[in-house]
């Protein structure tokens, strides 16, 4: 079992990692002094797979619990589903001294918290999550929130778990894209923070795709590290935090343009990468062979094909994107793996250039 603090000014929580971790929630729980009644919010996959072992951890322990259940997919994060769930909680009188459990992957762990962050001005929350992509990076830091029709994530807030229960063994039943989409993630890590974490993927990229166990909880675990650090010196997104949003400008672009139907959130930011790394090249910032060794990893994890799409039409969805600043849009750059910086610019017809010529190189 690993023990990962993430410290912050107005008070730390502990990030657990460990295989078999689900079965002791309830342990985990009442030694960080969390009590009152559990609302899992979950979709009806998860509960099908894991719901069980969670169920009687709770059970044997005496706690009460109601379990609330979404639809599955991407177009569950939305105010329609907040307001279900709201809905739940008010008949069922939840108070200021329950607890919701975000049980699932990040588009549960996002809507379930961003419900706990408003309902009643905010109710404590504890994360669970089942995906890697969740696991290693939205159920830690506190960033939770909605879609809109206009761009992702543009509704939300800062709150932040009081708990983080992360168990490896739910990877085993993840589906093999959902697993792809979230290696993607890992790769992020490295090439923002951690050369040796990227050379890691690079030489197990098999072990992992095939989740072996072992590979699989080194990743979780320097993922989830690095994360907390990060979340640790900047929790609101102010400066250093800023650098977790490699390939994201692009790839919440390319998520907002296909209607949330069409790819997963790390095949998005995977193609975001990308494009990031060339543009980076074009600019004179990274090396080609920096740049080659990411695109080669991340296609090596599998991405789906671009579908057709107009230069402009990405970039209008990008000046909705919340990361823009002022009149420029923020994107987060390489400048060699295991090392980003940010990039501001204002110059949208060079930018626009840059899509359409890099759009073209990825055709088949």
């Amino acid at each position: 079992m690993t023990n990962i603090k993430l410290k912050l000014p107005q008070g730390s929580y502990p990030i657990l990692i460990g295989h078999g971790r689900l079965a002791r929630t309830a342990e985990a729980m009442r030694q960080n002094r969390l009590q009152g009644r559990a609302f899992v919010v979950t979709h009806p996959r998860i509960r099908r797979l894991h719901g069980d072992v969670l169920q009687k951890s709770l059970q044997d322990a005496g706690w009460d619990q109601e379990w609330l259940e979404v639809p599955q997919g991407e177009s569950t994060k939305c105010l329609d589903q907040t307001e279900r769930l709201y809905s739940r909680l008010i008949r069922s009188r939840a108070g200021r001294g329950d607890l919701v459990l975000a049980f699932g992957g990040g588009v549960i762990g996002d809507l379930a918290g961003f419900v706990a962050a408003t309902y009643l001005r905010g109710i404590r929350l504890v994360q669970i999550p089942t995906t890697l992509l969740a696991q290693i990076d939205s159920s830690i830091g506190g960033k939770v929130g909605v879609n809109h029709r206009l761009g992702k994530n543009l509704i939300g807030a800062f709150h932040q778990p009081a708990l983080v229960l992360i168990d490896p063994s739910c990877l085993l039943t993840l589906p093999r894209r959902e697993l792809r989409a979230g290696l993607m993630e890992a790769v992020k890590y490295g090439v923002i923070a951690d050369a040796g974490l990227f050379s890691y993927l690079e030489k197990s990229a098999d072990p992992l795709i095939r989740c072996q166990p072992e590979a699989m909880r080194h990743v979780v675990q320097a993922c989830a590290a690095i994360k907390a650090r990060v979340v640790s010196e900047d929790e609101r997104e102010s400066g250093l935090r800023m650098i977790l949003n490699f390939g994201h400008t692009l790839g919440h672009a390319w998520e907002t343009v296909t209607a949330y139907r069409r790819f997963k959130h790390g095949e998005a930011v995977g193609w975001g990468m990308i494009f990031a790394a060339r543009w980076a090249c074009d600019l004179g910032f990274l090396s080609r062979g920096d740049a080659e060794r990411l695109v080669q990893l991340v296609r090596r994890f599998g991405l789906p094909p671009l579908p057709e799409m107009a230069a402009g039409e990405l970039l209008a969805a990008m000046r909705q994107d919340k990361k823009r600043s002022g009149g420029s849009l923020r994107w987060v750059l390489p400048e060699k793996i295991g090392g980003v910086f940010i990039h501001c610019t204002d110059d949208f017809s060079a930018l626009q250039e840059a899509l359409l010529r890099h759009q073209m190189a990825t055709r088949p």
